[in-house]
């Protein structure tokens, strides 16, 4: 049996596909003179409905984004780039740094912490000893 797959791109370069079954009522409207065209034009409509429907949900997104700041508006784009496979290695660079600062950030963090116990538990022991309590 024969297939016909229909397909159009929404505003983001996003597929929309439908995939029909060719019939034998569909050859015999051939030899009729009842283009494929015509045949599945209801198919072409369900399609176009689906595509504005999404396009919609794109411009509604995109004018959301315009009202983050700025640097939440790069970094939604970064990601959207990300998730569409156009990060460059531009922004790898990026995101690699952003990661070893995060990682260094959080050592730092942890060291502090640790000093701040220590300092803490000496204070403790130099107010039992003082005191002369165990």
């Amino acid at each position: 049996m024969a297939k016909i797959i229909i397909g159009k791109s929404t505003g983001d370069g996003e597929m929309v596909n439908v995939e029909l079954d060719l019939t034998r009522d569909h050859f015999l409207a051939l030899k009729q003179g009842v283009s494929l065209h015509t045949q599945f034009q209801p198919f072409y409509q369900m399609l176009d409905d689906r595509m504005f429907e999404m396009n919609q949900r794109i411009l509604a997104s995109s004018y959301l984004v315009k009202k983050l700041p700025k640097e939440a508006r790069t970094a939604f784009n970064d990601v959207v780039d990300v998730f569409h496979g156009k990060a460059g290695a531009a922004r790898e660079d990026a995101l690699e740094a952003a990661r070893l600062e995060y990682e260094e950030n959080k050592r730092k963090i942890e060291a502090h912490d640790k000093a701040v116990a220590d300092e803490e538990a000496q204070i403790k022991a130099e107010y039992e000893a003082k005191n002369g309590q165990s």
